[in-house]
């Protein structure tokens, strides 16, 4: 191996201790001083990075900056939803009308009459007539049902617009009978049930017959 030797730094002290001349001996010359030489060879490969350090201590929190400009102003919000508008009485007819007892039979075909009502929403349905009057332009749906007599008579019932027959149901004793009808009523118009001459139903409290009907839309 070929060792470049560079002198540093020559000099010659003489120390009167001898075992600190000892130590530093590299040229002794002859009147007993110590020539002190200084000798620096080529840097060696770098070591390998030694472990890392504990962290350090968490610092102080910072002074409080300073207040950042205003932002762009926000898009638009959507618009609010429309208000709900109260809702129209006419818009809300039911009923739905029975009879707790029997009816007929008679000599003339006569409008049914009904005792008592488990709807009749807008009191449009009179049971004393049988009648429905419609307040109205409007489309509605109405159904009948009713059991006939087991004395003898036959059933034979028609739903009736203003005089016009729209349906009708028959049939013979002891057995139950229905029909239904959409119609389209104007203001003051009325829809109703006759029962047909010598013709009867059966009815008790378990209320076999039954007149309903009710709104579908205005028109």
């Amino acid at each position: 191996m070929k060792i470049t030797i560079l002198l540093l730094l020559m000099s010659a002290t003489c120390w009167a201790d001898p075992e600190l001349q000892a130590t530093q001996t590299s040229y002794q010359s002859p009147a007993g001083c110590m020539n002190n030489i200084t000798v620096m060879s080529a840097p060696g490969s770098p070591g390998p990075p030694g472990p890392p350090g504990a962290p350090g201590q968490r610092g102080k929190p910072g002074p409080v900056g300073k207040l950042g400009p205003q932002g762009l102003p926000g898009k638009p919000g959507a618009a609010p939803d429309p208000p709900v508008p109260a809702a129209d009485p006419a818009a809300h007819i039911a009923f739905t009308a029975v009879r707790t007892s029997s009816f007929g039979p008679h000599n003339e075909e006569k409008t049914i009459p009904f005792e008592v009502t488990h709807t009749n929403i807008g009191s449009h349905f009179n049971t004393d007539s049988g009648r429905f009057t419609s307040p109205v332009k409007a489309v509605f749906y109405f159904s009948f049902n009713f059991l006939s007599s087991s004395s003898g008579n036959n059933l034979f019932i028609t739903l009736n617009h203003n005089g016009r027959k729209v349906t009708s149901t028959y049939e013979s004793t002891g057995r139950s009978a229905g029909g239904s009808a959409v119609l389209l009523l104007d203001v003051g118009d009325e829809v109703w049930l006759d029962l047909g001459e010598n013709y009867a139903t059966y009815d008790n409290n378990n209320m076999y017959s039954s007149f309903s009907g009710f709104l579908l839309f205005t028109y």
